[in-house]
């Protein structure tokens, strides 16, 4: 099963809400006045937006409206180790696809050693 078709599951079956109202405080997070809005010494622009809020409604229109779920699925990583110069170490690793059976994509993790 591709990633997209796993996300599109999980949206369907509910789990969304879990990533949302994990926590109170947290989804409380996304009421709170934008990030970087000048306050110019005052409180929060409205009732609406302040800081500290819970949210225990998953249908919060507000809190809602200002999440997102970022997915970021690399397909090539590097690692470098110079705790020791005199033993430094790197290797790359990507994520080769090869078509399966029916057109499907399977793919594995590679690694290969560099030098520093």
């Amino acid at each position: 099963m591709s990633f997209g078709a796993w996300l599109g599951d999980v949206v369907r079956d509910g789990e969304t809400g879990l990533c949302f109202c994990a926590d109170d405080l947290v989804a409380g997070s996304w009421r709170n006045p934008p990030p970087g809005t000048p306050t110019h010494g005052e409180g929060p622009p409205d009732k609406d937006h302040e800081l500290g809020q819970k949210v225990t409604d998953l249908d919060d229109p507000i809190a809602r409206a200002n999440f997102r779920v970022v997915v970021i699925k690399p397909d090539e990583v590097e690692q470098c180790d110079i705790s020791d110069p005199a033993k430094a170490r790197r290797w790359r690793y990507w994520f080769a696809v090869e078509k399966g059976e029916g057109g499907e994509e399977k793919g594995e993790w590679k690694r290969e050693e560099l030098w520093p």
